[in-house]
């Protein structure tokens, strides 16, 4: 069968329609699918949309709440001392002595032990905040000591409520019949916060009289004068 040149015409027409089409839909196919999908998860994400949008505006109070626990929790920190060393448990041991009446007679210490690390947010002076790494540390401390029975009451009393951030771990006390008092030992922890400005200061200590001029307890004889 032979095809005019007309038909021919026609039939290239008609085929380059089909491409044209089968094209058109199968792309508006693809694209039509992706838009569902799209819209599909778009829909899905309007809530947590709205929710992000709702912290975003809150933002202020956000800010403001986090400055104001950063202050709070910083004065609670700067209530602890940035270290603890064997002289301020000495004096520690000392104060005890002179405010109690007990007779400390051996005192031992512990090297420090990590009990937390943390950072505190801090404004940076230029509007932003920093996070400033702390370390949160306790030692402990035992004594041997000889008291009665009521400064043993006066001696916890004085832990729990006059001594700042000291817990006592244990107490052991005997009677001693030679002194009709008690004779005991307490061990007792102390905590203290150091940040990564500290800077080592020497402890305090209160003036007391050193060395003697008769070290060996000998007794100097005056001689006298007679008269004849």
């Amino acid at each position: 069968m032979t095809l005019s040149k007309r038909d021919q015409s026609m039939l290239l027409i008609l085929l380059g329609l089909i491409v044209v089409l089968a094209a058109y839909f199968g792309i508006y196919s693809n694209f039509m699918g992706k838009a569902e999908a799209a819209a599909s998860e778009n829909d899905s994400l309007q809530p947590r949309l709205q929710e992000l949008q709702d912290y975003y505006s809150n933002l202020p109070v956000y800010q403001a709440g986090i400055e104001e626990i950063s202050a709070d929790v910083e004065k609670k920190i700067l209530g602890f001392p940035p270290d603890v060393r064997s002289e301020d448990l000495i004096s520690y041991g000392n104060e005890l002595e002179k405010k109690l009446g007990v007779t400390v007679s051996n005192m031992s210490f512990s090297p420090p032990e990590l009990v937390s690390q943390f950072s505190v947010p801090k404004d940076d002076g230029g509007g932003g905040t920093v996070l400033v790494p702390y370390a949160a540390l306790s030692t402990n401390m035992s004594i041997s000591a000889e008291m009665t029975y009521p400064q043993m009451l006066d001696f916890i009393n004085y832990i729990y409520k006059k001594s700042v951030h000291t817990t006592l771990e244990s107490i052991s006390v005997s009677y001693n019949s030679e002194t009709g008092g008690l004779t005991g030992s307490a061990v007792m922890t102390k905590y203290f916060m150091s940040d990564s400005e500290y800077e080592y200061k020497p402890t305090d200590l209160p003036n007391s009289a050193q060395g003697t001029n008769n070290p060996f307890g000998t007794v100097t004889v005056k001689n006298k004068t007679t008269e004849d």
